[in-house]
């Protein structure tokens, strides 16, 4: 059952621990197992497949955040202190931190796995997940370099790449999806290369093909990822040296741990879903040639739904350049995209057959009726968009009874219309005509005039 906007409001109204006990409630209900969470608080905890019929739930709750905005209200308050210093970017302070719990005689002390693996808010999320996720969630402009650098840190000292949420979350999901920013993709961007080489990490390597063949056969402790260097830390104990060695100078000593782990992009969550099913239908582009082109995400993997990225490229505008990028070829620049519906190109389609609308959404009191706890809520246009100046909104809809959530990818233009409002009836109908979605979302234009009101442009589709 989708979370209804009142659902919302009330629990803009919950103190801190009650939001948490309903969240915690919630997961229980939906099939979650909170006992063995609360049995990792370092781990993953419960990883189970989510079924069709709870996977809303879980849709739900990363969509909102959870309580993340309860947390801001107080100032993190309730958060460790590393967690803190991490997302505030104060550099100086994380290094501190993690060299005073590095400082053991073990190559993976415990001390460092419980600074960097805790889990805070209710999607139990890690230090580097909340690094990535400050770009859905939270708007912390101008710390993007002082964010990296807490990340490289984090991946260094040998934080796991591929920590999950409580909804099997990965950063790929928080930071290559539907709000994706410049930091997150870069972030994201420094995981993944690290994931390729983090069944490396805690367990005793082989070197070997190197240049200096006196250190060809040494083992030790393979440790951290150095992002600038592509390199993994390897500490030999004879010898209480550590070493930077490129992955492909390492194996395990273990031959029966040898393994090819999957992609991180490729890591569905609880309910199946893979970030390029977001990113195809918000036609993310600079998302999808991330993940296709740089990455070669997987496009088959199939969610609680049996939807893949494949099945949702055939009714998308960013279908041609997806199975383009599946056959090993960029696209051409003269690439035509044809109507999967009606088979008329695009170069037609453009002049004779789409017919758009614009449409204006007049809000009574200028704000909209989100809650005011909700971060970056209002009716008005984002921060760093002019007069006039067009952008892409999410539409999300329930039925007729129930006001739409409109909001842009930074949430600083957040806001409802209500039934019988100028707009409701065309923006429902057109997150109605959306089949990827099962007729709950849509992407749509809109701008802002001079004098604040706002109007989207709807494209009738054949």
């Amino acid at each position: 059952m989708r979370m209804g906007f009142e659902e919302q409001a009330k629990l803009s109204q919950m103190s801190l621990p009650q939001v948490k006990a309903h969240f915690r409630q919630g997961l229980q209900d939906h099939g979650t197992d909170v006992n063995l969470n609360d049995s990792q608080p370092q781990g993953d905890g419960d990883q189970s497949r989510v079924t069709a019929e709870n996977a809303q739930f879980y849709r739900d709750m990363f969509a909102t955040g959870a309580d993340i905005n309860h947390y801001s209200d107080i100032g993190m308050l309730p958060f460790c202190e590393f967690a803190k210093q991490c997302l505030s970017g104060d550099v100086k302070a994380v290094r501190a931190a993690l060299e005073r719990a590095k400082n053991t005689n073990q190559p993976t002390p415990d001390s460092l796995t419980r600074l960097m693996e805790s889990r805070e808010t209710s999607l139990r999320l890690t230090p580097l997940l909340m690094m990535v996720s400050i770009g859905k969630n939270m708007a912390m402009r101008g710390v993007s370099e002082k964010q990296m650098s807490v990340v490289k840190l984090l991946l260094e000292y040998g934080a796991r790449p591929d920590a999950r949420d409580v909804c099997g979350k990965t950063v790929c999901h928080y930071g290559a999806g539907a709000m994706a920013t410049p930091m997150t993709l870069e972030a994201v961007r420094l995981c993944i290369k690290a994931h390729e080489s983090g069944h490396f990490f805690g367990k005793q390597v082989e070197l070997h093909s190197l240049n200096s063949a006196a250190r060809n056969g040494d083992q030790g402790w393979c440790l951290g990822y150095q992002s600038d260097t592509g390199r993994r830390a390897v500490y030999l104990a004879e010898t209480r040296e550590t070493l930077a060695v490129k992955p492909e100078n390492l194996k395990l000593v273990d031959a029966l741990e040898q393994q090819n782990p999957t992609k991180l992009c490729d890591i569905p969550d609880r309910m199946g879903i893979v970030c390029l099913q977001e990113i195809i239908i918000c036609n993310r582009e600079d998302c999808a040639r991330f993940l296709l082109e740089e990455n070669h995400a997987d496009l088959d993997v199939e969610d609680c739904d049996g939807t893949s990225p494949r099945s949702m490229c055939v009714q998308t505008p960013l279908g041609g350049f997806s199975m383009a990028a599946l056959q090993g070829r960029k696209r051409d620049k003269n690439f035509e995209f044809s109507c999967s519906k009606c088979g008329v190109l695009k170069s037609d389609t453009a002049s004779d057959v789409v017919q758009s609308a614009s449409v204006s959404l007049l809000s009574k009191n200028g704000r909209g009726n989100i809650p005011s706890h909700r971060e970056g809520s209002g009716y008005r246009k984002p921060v760093n968009v002019r007069v006039n100046e067009k952008f892409d909104i999410k539409v999300q809809a329930i039925s007729h009874r129930v006001p739409l959530a409109i909001y842009d990818k930074s949430r600083h233009c957040n806001f409802e219309v209500a039934p019988g409002s100028p707009g409701f009836d065309e923006l429902l109908q057109a997150a109605q005509a959306e089949p990827t979605w099962q007729g709950r979302k849509t992407f749509v234009t809109a701008s802002f005039d001079a004098e604040g009101n706002c109007s989207v442009i709807l494209v009738n589709k054949c």
